[in-house]
């Protein structure tokens, strides 16, 4: 069971790293983004005005919310919705750099 435990903790990681850039960057909570407050009203310093937006809009911030929710995954036992988002996360890890690779001249 322990040489597993590098596999779920990796996974748990990737999944927290989801999470994030789920709440951050992706068009799927666009309307939680815009409801929060991220794009409007913007204020002197070019941040969101409202709490929420900012901290919508800080992907470090999101880490700690996605760590929150890994960790609350874990303490349920429901590993297999943990592994679904580290594993998707870990694809698109995948993707993102199999396409710098191939952009600066891999083949």
């Amino acid at each position: 069971m322990e040489d597993l435990a590098v596999f779920r903790d990796f996974l748990a990681v990737l999944a927290c790293w989801r999470i994030a850039s789920l709440l951050t960057y992706d068009k799927t909570l666009l309307f939680l983004r815009t409801w929060a407050g991220v794009y409007y009203p913007i204020g002197e310093d070019g941040l969101p005005e409202k709490f929420l937006g900012k901290i919508l809009d800080c992907f470090w911030c999101n880490t700690m919310i996605g760590a929150v929710v890994v960790f609350g995954l874990y303490l349920i036992g429901a590993w297999y919705l943990v592994a679904a988002l580290g594993l998707s996360g870990g694809a698109i890890l995948l993707n993102h750099y199999s396409r710098i690779y191939r952009d600066v001249g891999g083949e």
